[in-house]
């Protein structure tokens, strides 16, 4: 892996690494908790299962897609084992990125408020 300049964005490092734009655009704006005091991580691996972003104190999964990957019947037993660990699993178009960064920012926002869940017995 190559090391990135300093002033080099966040988009630009990550289209180095071959990530897609809208996890880029949206990685952007929640990296260092810029996004209200929110703190979370990019390329989280959890058990076999890797997710764009994931706000482990919250208890948040965030990802994006730019086809129907995120509603396949293997990603329905993913998000089971999410939700049975007691995570919040938020899905997101690229167009919904595009398009209402702001409405995205928001509904991640409205999760992270939520109690945070106990996982499932």
């Amino acid at each position: 892996m190559t090391s990135v300049p300093k002033q080099m964005t966040c988009v630009e490092s990550c289209r180095e690494e071959n990530i897609p734009e809208c996890v880029a655009l949206l990685w952007e704006k929640l990296k260092g908790g810029q996004y209200a005091p929110l703190k979370f991580m990019r390329q989280v691996i959890f058990s076999e299962y890797v997710v764009d972003f994931a706000s482990v104190e919250q208890k948040v999964i965030v990802e994006c897609a730019m086809d129907r990957e995120l509603f396949s019947p293997k990603d329905a037993k993913r998000d089971a084992w999410f939700r049975k660990e007691g995570y919040t699993v938020l899905k997101f178009w690229d167009t919904e990125i595009y398009i209402d960064m702001q409405g995205v920012l928001d509904t991640i926002g409205a999760a992270c408020r939520q109690p945070v869940s106990a996982p499932a017995d």
